[in-house]
């Protein structure tokens, strides 16, 4: 409460002389967020020397299950050309290189290029046969048959509400079936049996592919 009291104080006076003088609940509220207890610690957490911080560095970007392929979001032949150990290497890369806020990475980096390994989503949004020609080359540079990905929900991409889409003859699976977003909560997992994939549901299995 003292702290708070002491940046009201400071919030009244900061203003030009004369006025005006802007309302003080949106800046108060403003600076609450922004001085949220526990953010330091989290931040530092989630820093290079923090133990999530590191957990999360050490992640894969893309990882390959037998023939299946599994990412954030679909890869496009230009990255998939990397194969997944240099998908993976660039990743390490960009943690190397990464400045101390997101937004000072490079905007065509791994971190925040829209159309990078992390965020890409033409390969999902769209049917056509030219798009159909880059996951099948994707696919090939990875040596796979399929990606599963998440990052867009699958209602959103003209699947129904909580449920597993698959796009280009199988060969993208999409699994943001939207968890958390709607009441009741969708539930929902892939389930890959004997290389069979499955929509697994509290109600049984939908087969997804042979």
């Amino acid at each position: 409460p003292g702290t708070v009291n002491v940046a009201m104080r400071k919030l009244y006076r900061d203003h030009p002389p004369g006025g005006p003088i802007a309302p003080l609940a949106p800046r108060l509220e403003a600076w609450k967020a922004a001085n949220v207890p526990g953010q330091q610690a989290m931040r530092n957490e989630l820093g290079p020397k923090g133990r999530l911080g590191r957990s999360i560095r050490a992640l894969p970007l893309a990882i390959k299950v037998d023939d299946t392929i599994f990412a954030h979001s679909a890869i496009t032949p230009r990255w998939a050309r990397l194969g997944i150990s240099g998908l993976n290497e660039a990743a390490q890369q960009a943690w190397r290189e990464a400045p101390a806020f997101y937004l000072d990475a490079p905007s065509d980096g791994l971190f925040r290029d829209s159309k990078g390994p992390l965020w890409n989503r033409s390969l999902v949004k769209s049917r056509s046969a030219r798009v159909q020609q880059q996951v099948a080359s994707s696919l090939q540079h990875l040596g796979a048959r399929r990606m599963v990905v998440g990052h867009t929900m699958t209602q959103h991409l003209g699947g129904n509400n909580g449920e597993i889409l698959t796009l280009h003859r199988g060969k993208i699976v999409c699994i943001d079936v939207g968890l958390g977003r709607d009441t009741p909560t969708p539930c929902a997992a892939l389930l890959i049996d004997r290389g069979i994939g499955y929509e697994w549901t509290p109600t049984g299995r939908r087969r997804l592919w042979k």
